[in-house]
């Protein structure tokens, strides 16, 4: 088994990112709905692109997981928001960790970010403690923040704050 690399995205993973965002445990741990389209997905990474950055996990050739992080405006643009999806056979594999180092080492190194965000369902457990390790923290929670398969979920919100020092 090779090593996993990142690198941007690229619109030949398209393919494979549509495939991985229409998984059961994907669509279960994040706010995608089941049925949507390529293009729905395409248009929203896109955006998200404009203002920040889109990359990839890999395996060989084989893309293994996808992230974005954007930079918000205004007074708040020392702050990053980010999304982190991983392909379900691939779980537990150090592909969550590889992306988020790359998203990390991209905001405290090249964004001079102060804050990146998120925010996770409370019983996603392995997302919180990957988190965790990168030094985000729980600031609090939202109940019934998402409704997944006919229940409602709360949903933590997570903050890093980068202390670099002088």
């Amino acid at each position: 088994m090779g090593s996993i690399t990142v690198r941007a995205m690229e619109p030949d993973d398209w393919d494979a990112i549509a495939a991985i965002m229409g998984q059961d445990k994907v669509i279960s741990g994040t706010l995608r709905l089941p049925f949507q389209s390529r293009t729905s997905l395409h248009k929203l990474l896109e955006r998200r692109q404009n203002r920040g950055i889109n990359i990839v996990a890999c395996r060989d050739d084989t893309v293994l997981g996808v992230a974005t992080m954007w930079r918000l405006e205004g007074r708040m643009n020392h702050t990053g928001q980010l999304i982190l999806t991983v392909d379900e056979n691939h779980h537990r594999q150090g592909v969550g960790n590889t992306l988020m180092a790359g998203l990390v080492q991209t905001a405290d190194k090249w964004w001079a970010l102060r804050r990146l965000e998120l925010t996770v369902n409370v019983d996603n457990v392995a997302a919180i403690a990957l988190y965790e390790k990168f030094g985000f923290t729980i600031e609090g929670t939202a109940r019934d923040s998402v409704f997944r398969d006919g229940h409602y979920v709360d949903c933590h919100w997570m903050a890093r704050i980068n202390h670099p020092t002088p």
